[in-house]
């Protein structure tokens, strides 16, 4: 491995990589539920849209390290996804067969711009302040679906959004963002797996723990 992507050249290790790997799969591996969870409600079904990200994720992503060198794992945009659905399928009420159809169209228009590099003009002509809004509006956007899926904020009518109040799911996220966060900043070899896999481990505990005390 080391030959084959020339890790010594980047001042980088075998190990080292792994363990980036199994953080970067562990930090969007929510894609593949919340993907088909999104375009579901465009009226696409579930079971074939989870497959269809599993497969484009992994192959571009295997694409991106073989064929490219570089550490890059691709999967659907969350944006783009919600675009489509509540965009395009919901409020221009186009069928999500004619949307797809319209997505393949741009992705043929996307290569044939990368083959005649004018998509990397096109990358340097945004401005550099632009391009880290939209890297940090992805960012946000993310955090506001987890934290609804934390159950930290809910729908409300007059504010749009409200702290939904202390709850296990509550206390399990602050427990598993502090922790993490706390690994992070201590600078841990692994630090967000590690985070991962005990929030995930006290999660499957506390569950286990609520289904006997109810089955009692």
């Amino acid at each position: 491995m080391s030959r084959l992507f020339k890790l010594q050249a980047y001042g980088t290790d075998t190990q080292t990589e792994v363990r980036s790997g199994i953080a970067t799969f562990l930090t969007m591996a929510y894609i593949i539920v919340v993907n088909p969870l999104i375009l579901m409600e465009a009226g696409m079904p579930q079971e074939g849209v989870m497959f269809a990200t599993i497969l484009v994720s992994a192959f571009s992503s295997i694409i991106m390290g073989i064929g490219a060198n570089l550490p890059f794992a691709l999967a659907p945009g969350m944006g783009i996804n919600a675009f489509f659905t509540y965009g395009i399928v919901g409020a221009l009420g186009v069928s999500w067969q004619t949307a797809l159809g319209a997505v393949f169209i741009s992705g043929l228009v996307f290569v044939l711009l990368s083959v005649f590099r004018v998509r990397e003009m096109i990358v340097r002509a945004i401005p550099a302040t632009l391009r880290y809004a939209v890297a940090a509006g992805i960012g946000v956007f993310l955090a506001f679906i987890g934290l609804q899926w934390a159950a930290v904020i809910v729908e409300d009518p007059a504010t749009l959004v409200a702290f939904g109040g202390v709850s296990v799911e509550v206390v399990l996220f602050a427990v598993g963002l502090f922790f993490t966060s706390y690994l992070v900043v201590k600078k841990l070899k692994g630090a967000l797996i590690i985070g991962i896999v005990a929030t995930s481990a006290l999660a499957v505990i506390v569950t286990l723990i609520a289904q006997a005390t109810g089955a009692e």
